[in-house]
């Protein structure tokens, strides 16, 4: 996690911890024998919507692409039980090569549910 928030100044690895603890934020792991990747995500809330926002992520998605893929398929079947309108995330442009189904608007991918 210290890697993750090393790229993103906005949080620090303490914060998320204290994140998740509290369960204002979820931790999603894909694993196969080991793990392949991870996800943070949380819900966020206005008076009129709500939607997912994958808040971190990290691992080897390209070489376990459609797994990934499939194992997302769950993390966005959450948040529609959640009653979320959409998934946001803030991502490099690999992110968006992986999930095309997801809108660039600028470096934030939005896909509504």
């Amino acid at each position: 996690m210290e890697r993750w928030t090393d790229y993103d100044e906005t949080w620090t690895a303490n914060e998320v911890k204290e994140e998740l603890k509290a369960r204002r934020a979820q931790l999603w792991c894909l694993h196969k024998d080991d793990i392949k990747g991870i996800w943070v995500t949380r819900i966020e809330c206005t008076n009129t919507a709500s939607w997912g926002v994958v808040w971190g992520c990290a691992g080897d998605f390209q070489s376990n692409k459609d797994d990934a893929i499939a194992f997302f398929g769950i993390i966005e079947d959450w948040f529609r039980q959640q009653g979320c309108e959409f998934v946001e995330w803030v991502g490099r442009d690999g992110w968006a090569r992986l999930f095309p189904e997801y809108q660039k608007h600028a470096v934030i991918l939005r896909k509504r549910l």
